[in-house]
Formats: structure tokens, C-alpha cells, sequence
């Protein structure tokens, strides 16, 4: 099931990033000359890499080295080194879960729920939250929030450390790993460093019992008056491909809309509606549905996007 939900996924992210071929050229004598040009252009290049080489290494005889190399290394390879992405270490602050789950008709949908409270409330989000200092790592941060926002001991009789184990990079529930980081912005006093952490998971044989279970188990937190498990009131489905293509497709200072498919808690049906992303759902995604550079993690699943301010 992970894997077809996996190639589906990469589809759905990559569609849009097809590049026409090259146009073949018609006669030989073209091709012949192409191949000689390329082949003259690659040994020139080849030369004059050679000759920054041997230039950099008579000033190590001419004991003139600054020291940052020695004379058996290339003194370009700092231009090759691999940078490296340690999630352990990212001081985050904020994580989520993203689950997505199949149709029986085999289309990939995301769960997304509105919040009840705070200046982004009746907009849909992901199971998000801040990170508390009891959160020790990015991966208990965000299993946290979603333990408490699907009210997951209610719904599927998941503690928190049932939760932490499915957000497990090397299980096959985690499709990836999304960091996301900006610096503040230094133009405006009250910016801050945004650092989060999102989990993409492939919530399929889950999805339905957490859509019959999830206002009922409301219900019950807000009798106990509990704020950490009340703070959304709607759930919903959102089709994956029109989430990627309202957050492409965004426009500055603009709401982004979507349709979506939302349970009705009265009638336990889906109603179909238009709704309002929270923003900081458009923004953390964004790079990542586009498909920017970004670094790889201790494992394949896990990408660093950064973001610097224009």
C-alpha cells in the first residue's frame, strides 16, 4: 500500500515539471560537428581546471599555501562537498502530520481540520501546533500535536508513544519528512524565525475510523473542557492534487480556497464546500509541492527547504 501511494504521490508532485526533448538534428554532418565542438569545449575546460591546479600547487612547494589544502587535493573540491541535514538537531519550532489516505476509487486525499479558536479560526490546517520545551526532538513535537488535535486515544486508542513510533522515518506510514526554515525578517521588530516540521503519512487503513470516531470523541473532550484536544471542530478531505494546485497556485496576501469534502457532524455525511487554507499551511508546503532544492536528511525521506527573505 506505502508504495503505491509513494508513486502516486511522486506523480502528482512531478506532473507538472515535464520538460519537452531536444529537437534531433536532420543530417550527420551536423551531429559530427556538435560532438567535435562539445569535445573541444570539454578539453579546453579540462585545461584550464589543470592549470589553476598546478598554479595552486607550485605556491605549496613555494611554501606560500595558506594551509586550508594540501598539495594532493584538488583546491577546488570545497566547491563539490556534500552538504548534510541533521533533523535530531533542528531546533524547530513548531511540527505537524499530514496523513493522506486513498478513495475507493483509488484518488489520494489529504485529512485537514478547521480551527475552532485564535486568529486563524474556520481555516483549514493540518494537525499542527508549537513546540513545548518538554519536546525534546522534532518527531515528539509533532506525534504530540497529533495525538492531541485527532484525539487519537479517542479515535484510535493511540497513545503518545504509539504515535512517535508511526512517525518513524524508517516505517513505512512516513512518506517523507518535510523541514521547512525562513530567517526573520529584519525590516519588521516583531519577525521571528519560522522552523517547522511536517510529517506526510500514509494513513490509509486509519482514515475511516478516524472520520467516524472524531466527533464523537469532540463531544467528550469538550465536556471535560480540555483546550489541547478541542482545538479544531471540523474534519474533512481535501483531493491531494487540488491542495498542490491551490498552494502552487497562490497569490500574495491572497486567502487560498479549495474544495473540500467535509463531515458533517449532524448528518455523519460529506458535504462538499469551499474552503480557507491557514496560511502557514500554504507557506511550510509550498517549496516542497513545488518541487525546490533542498538538502537530504540522515534518511532519504527527510528534506530541508530553506527560504531566505528577498
Amino acid at each position: 500500500m506505502f508504495k503505491k501511494i509513494q508513486m502516486m504521490l511522486c506523480a502528482v508532485l512531478f506532473v507538472t515539471n515535464i520538460t519537452p526533448m531536444e529537437p534531433q538534428y536532420s543530417t550527420t554532418r551536423t551531429l559530427a560537428a556538435k560532438s567535435s565542438a562539445i569535445k573541444k569545449s570539454q578539453q579546453l575546460k579540462k585545461e584550464q581546471e589543470d592549470s589553476v591546479i598546478e598554479s595552486s600547487c607550485e605556491e605549496c612547494y613555494l611554501g606560500e599555501a595558506s594551509g586550508e589544502y594540501s598539495c594532493d587535493e584538488n583546491p577546488l573540491s570545497y566547491l563539490f562537498e556534500t552538504q548534510s541535514f541533521n533533523l535530531a538537531e533542528f531546533n524547530n519550532k513548531s511540527g505537524s502530520v499530514l496523513p493522506i489516505y486513498k478513495s475507493p476509487k483509488g484518488k489520494l486525499y489529504v485529512i485537514l481540520t478547521r480551527e475552532a479558536h485564535g486568529k486563524d479560526r474556520r481555516k483549514y490546517d493540518d494537525f499542527s501546533g508549537g513546540r513545548e520545551k518538554k519536546d525534546k526532538y522534532p518527531q515528539i513535537a509533532s506525534a504530540r500535536e497529533f495525538t492531541e488535535e485527532a484525539i487519537l486515544e479517542k479515535t484510535l486508542g493511540w497513545n503518545l508513544e504509539d504515535t512517535i513510533q508511526f512517525l518513524d522515518p524508517k516505517n513505512d506510514s512516513t512518506i517523507a519528512v518535510i523541514a521547512y526554515s525562513k530567517d526573520k525578517n529584519p525590516q519588521r521588530p516583531n519577525s521571528r524565525d519560522i522552523k517547522n516540521v511536517t510529517y506526510i503519512v500514509d494513513f490509509d487503513q486509519y482514515a475511516k475510523k478516524l472520520f467516524n470516531n472524531f466527533y464523537t470523541a469532540l463531544v467528550s473532550e469538550k465536556a471535560k473542557k480540555n483546550r489541547s484536544t478541542t482545538e479544531k471542530d471540523k474534519i474533512a478531505g481535501i483531493l491531494l492534487e487540488d491542495l498542490k494546485e491551490a498552494i502552487i497556485n497562490k497569490e500574495d496576501r491572497k486567502p487560498v480556497r479549495v474544495s473540500a469534502n467535509v463531515l458533517n457532524p449532524q448528518t455523519n455525511r460529506f458535504d462538499k464546500e469551499q474552503v480557507t487554507l491557514r496560511p502557514f499551511l500554504v507557506e511550510k508546503l509550498h517549496s516542497y509541492f513545488l518541487d525546490m532544492p533542498y538538502t537530504e536528511g540522515e534518511h532519504t525521506k527527510i528534506r530541508h527547504y530553506r527560504v531566505y527573505r528577498q
